[in-house]
């Protein structure tokens, strides 16, 4: 694993789509292999780097991956802690937040609905990020990208901006941009 997390971050577009998409099938495949990207310290910058390559394929295995890694699960969770402090460092930096914003308005589909996934699973509580230093113009950005959406996109940005309707400051700015308070808090 510790070999592919360092293919994640590398400077070759193909090898950083192989390796995020390997991880990516590791980590689905068995909860041992995804923990064992979890405890890799290089694996955040390495698939912040990733996902901020510009490339589509691996941006989108780069995105999955975070999605995967940083979801929400219900009830017990022995790797809880593990997935927290994970959860902090691949979403909890100002980086991180600009490339899953950047691929929110700029992506395709499949794109989007990961970007969309990474937000809510950044802002869910508790937020892997303070929801108070979300610069307004990713709000815009967000509430524009569910205005102009239809479908699996609707939905997942949707979900995003619920989690960061947490935040009574956010559900205020999220309300008065886009007047859809009512539909999401």
């Amino acid at each position: 694993v510790g070999a592919l997390v360092g293919l994640a971050g590398a400077d070759d577009a193909p090898q950083r789509e192989q390796a995020c998409g390997a991880l990516r099938m590791l980590a689905h495949e068995c909860d041992d292999n995804a923990a064992a990207i979890m405890r890799d310290p290089s694996a955040p910058p390495s698939l912040l780097l990733a996902a901020s390559s510009g490339t589509y394929d691996a941006l989108l295995q780069a995105l999955a991956l975070v999605a995967e890694l940083t979801r929400p699960r219900a009830g017990p969770d022995e790797d809880g802690d593990m997935r927290a402090v994970f959860r902090r460092q691949a979403l909890g930096q100002d980086a991180a937040l600009d490339a899953i914003v950047r691929a929110l308005s700029l992506g395709t589909t499949e794109v989007k609905v990961q970007a969309a996934l990474c937000l809510r699973n950044a802002f869910v509580p508790p937020p892997a990020m303070d929801p108070g230093r979300v610069p307004a113009g990713v709000v815009g950005t967000v509430v524009r990208v569910l205005k102009d959406s239809g479908g699996s996109v609707r939905l997942r940005v949707l979900d995003a901006l619920r989690a960061l309707c947490h935040d009574p400051r956010k559900r205020r700015e999220v309300g008065a941009l886009a007047g859809v308070y009512s539909s999401i808090g």
